[in-house]
């Protein structure tokens, strides 16, 4: 598995497929934190709404949390997919 994954890749600007996985990964990866952030906020502080229509709370503590959820989810399916 590691050989795989440190193996030297074409460009995504160079290769059609390295582009597909690179924004697929993106993709899962931010679907996945907004995903996990929602119901958290509703349970833990019991706090709703959404990024167009407020709150302001709602937005700013949304931002706050999804940040480091992003990153460390963009990490492992990065990883996932060998990238």
């Amino acid at each position: 598995f590691w050989a795989w994954t440190t193996q030297q890749r074409p460009s995504w600007r160079e290769s059609p497929t390295e582009a597909a996985v690179a924004f697929c990964v993106f993709g899962v990866t931010g679907s996945t934190s907004v995903a996990l952030v929602r119901p958290a906020l509703k349970r833990t502080i019991g706090l709703e709404g959404s990024m167009r229509e407020g709150p302001w709370s709602y937005r700013i503590t949304s931002l706050v949390a999804v940040s480091p959820i992003y990153a460390t989810l963009l990490v492992s399916f990065g990883t996932v997919a060998g990238r």
